[in-house]
């Protein structure tokens, strides 16, 4: 983790502790230091302006992040660390490369995100989002670590951040390890400032945020409607077989989480085709953007145009040689690819 970042991600902190506990300040430096966390992150890449909403809508998310991070100590009337700011420079990275990679090395080919968003908010209407009920996002107890406990963390933080201007519960409730969501800083004691509130959260929301919240919602169903299968995988590989998926191979699309012998049915039947297809199109018309293992490798344009991307995955070169039929014209189209 690059320290410029960890540097950054500290002195937002310190500067919001200094607000907190020496009110009255002008918000305008703290918005300063939320900036720079950006520009140490992979989205500092993004220029132009289609993407600057984006870097207001992370902005948003890092203000309750930090306030999340501090709680208030009545024995010493003051603000206090309770997560610190390398531990969540750490998570916050994390949260970034598993919400944005995929896409950012798909515009690199090619892919307009302002097509993506629209193209997200047509197929929105016929999406599901399974964290609209809680039970469906958590995890069993005694997980054991890997990379699938490491990504849900971020998946649920985002499942937080989207449910936007709702503190998450008490430290003592939280997940694993997943870092606390605070939009409203109450007062307490003779600390009084309005400057750190709800208001500044709404007051910093972008016009497209909403748009935003389609892509972080799009992620986090695709990685908890797989999520038995790769609970199967940690707890009980008995239940794991090549049939399972071929009933459903959309757990190939992140072979990182399964086991050795699952990538390799994973190869046999995606390179045969013999798998249901209507699963992987259903997927594609939900996500529209297919990646694998955070790598892009198809997309569904909303006239049901599969384009590929330049990828030299090999289960993502086998669902570009036989891609999913949408059309009796489905040849696949790479027109994103560049040579």
């Amino acid at each position: 983790m690059p320290s410029s970042f960890v540097k950054a991600f500290q002195k937002a902190q310190d500067f919001l502790l200094h607000m907190l506990n020496t009110p009255p300040h002008d918000s305008r430096p703290f918005k300063k230091r939320l900036q720079a966390i950006l520009q140490a992150t992979p989205l500092a890449s993004l220029r132009g302006a289609k993407w600057h909403h984006l870097l207001d809508y992370e902005r948003l998310h890092l203000l309750a992040l930090l306030q999340g991070s501090v709680i208030f100590d009545s024995v010493v009337d003051q603000y206090r660390v309770v997560s610190p700011a390398p531990l969540l420079a750490y998570q916050y990275l994390h949260l970034i490369h598993f919400f944005y990679t995929p896409l950012i090395e798909a515009t690199k080919q090619g892919l307009s995100p302002s097509v993506y968003l629209h193209e997200l908010k047509k197929s929105a209407r016929n999406a599901t989002y399974p964290c609209t009920q809680e039970e469906l996002c958590t995890r069993p107890d005694n997980t054991p670590w890997s990379p699938w406990l490491e990504d849900f963390r971020s998946a649920k933080l985002g499942s937080w951040l989207v449910d936007r201007y709702e503190d998450t519960p008490n430290f003592s409730n939280l997940p694993y390890d997943v870092p606390s969501v605070m939009w409203t800083m109450n007062v307490w004691g003779r600390k009084q400032t309005n400057l750190i509130n709800k208001d500044l959260a709404k007051r910093w929301t972008p016009k497209q945020a909403r748009l935003w919240d389609l892509h972080y919602k799009r992620r986090i169903e695709a990685f908890f409607t797989n999520k038995d299968f790769y609970i199967d995988t940690l707890l009980n590989p008995e239940k794991i077989s090549a049939d399972r998926l071929r009933a459903n191979p959309t757990p190939c699309f992140t072979p990182k989480y399964l086991n050795q012998q699952s990538v390799q049915n994973c190869q046999l039947i995606l390179e045969k085709q013999r798998f249901d297809q209507s699963k992987i199109r259903a997927y594609l018309k939900s996500m529209r953007l297919l990646s694998v293992d955070g790598s892009p490798c198809l997309y569904l344009h909303s006239k049901e145009q599969l384009r590929g991307f330049n990828s030299k995955n090999p289960l993502c070169q086998a669902l570009q040689i036989r891609p999913p039929n949408f059309s009796p014209n489905h040849i696949l189209k790479r027109t994103f690819f560049k040579r």
